[in-house]
């Protein structure tokens, strides 16, 4: 006796569906997520900044160098580098000292030399501090 046996037909998984809803966002993952490639543009952006801030400091330092190199050598260079940082002369010298005000001519003084008390006696001080 023959039994036909039925053979089920099997499915095809449509791959092509899961290449529609899955490379797009596997794309955007690619590009966008961390680790990425933008984001390794951006920190390759950092890394070159920071790279160039360093370059900069490294050129200061040098230069500072060279600077404490020539006041701890040379006295000369070591009483008018403390004459423009500390404002500290020989006995007898004139130190100027400007400030650029901008549009403004004339800055307005609070006149506290007239007031009473240990707080107007300071301030008075410090108003005329220059003629010390």
């Amino acid at each position: 006796m023959y039994f036909p046996i039925i053979k089920k037909r099997k499915k095809k998984v449509a791959w092509h569906w899961v290449f529609v809803f899955f490379l797009p966002f596997f794309l955007i993952f690619v590009l966008f997520a961390k680790g990425g490639v933008v984001h390794g543009y951006a920190l390759k952006l950092q890394l070159q900044s920071t790279d160039d801030a360093a370059d900069q400091l490294e050129q200061e330092n040098g230069e500072l160098r060279q600077i404490i190199h020539k006041i701890r050598t040379d006295p000369d260079v070591a009483r008018s580098e403390l004459a423009k940082s500390s404002l500290v002369a020989p006995q007898g010298s004139v130190i100027y000292r400007f400030w650029d005000v901008g549009e403004n001519v004339a800055l307005p003084v609070a006149n506290f030399a007239n007031s009473t008390g240990v707080l107007g006696d300071m301030i008075g001080e410090l108003q005329n501090w220059w003629e010390y």
